[in-house]
């Protein structure tokens, strides 16, 4: 399971965003969607820690997410809960409890611990991610 953060349709920052050489480009956007993933990450433990109502650190789904940059010309980051064997889930096992924890299953309803901070904090997340990307642009301009 994963999420994918991108931001689109912010005229003014794809303006500023075009003027940068494609190599600045990555890295700026990929710095500013890191910060905004973390950000996101903390809230999706807390929301873990309080299903699974341990209130630990050490829970291995909260502690096995990552963050990841995207690949294949796209630009951005992911949040990816651990696999099967991180968790110590058989291959041959039939469920993926982090599944089952954000969609439900038959027997139990969802508990959307990645959907439920992303659509809380989504216009957040947006303006830290809009904030970094237009200070990391001034910072690379004031190099040139």
């Amino acid at each position: 399971m994963r999420f994918d953060v991108s931001i689109d349709g912010d005229a003014e920052l794809q303006r500023a965003i075009g003027s940068l050489l494609p190599k600045l480009e990555k890295k700026v956007l990929r710095q500013a969607m890191r910060e905004a993933a973390k950000s996101l990450l903390l809230d999706v433990r807390a929301a873990i820690r309080q299903i699974r109502q341990t209130g630990k650190q050490t829970d291995p789904l909260s502690r096995g997410m990552t963050i990841k940059a995207l690949k294949r010309g796209r630009i951005g980051v992911r949040i990816e809960t651990p696999t099967r064997a991180k968790l110590g889930i058989p291959a041959s096992a039939k469920n993926y409890y982090p599944a089952h924890i954000e969609l439900g299953s038959r027997n139990e309803p969802a508990e959307p611990y990645m959907r439920g901070p992303l659509d809380q904090g989504r216009q957040e997340l947006t303006r830290k991610a809009r904030n970094r990307i237009i200070a990391g642009i001034e910072r690379e301009a004031g190099r040139g």
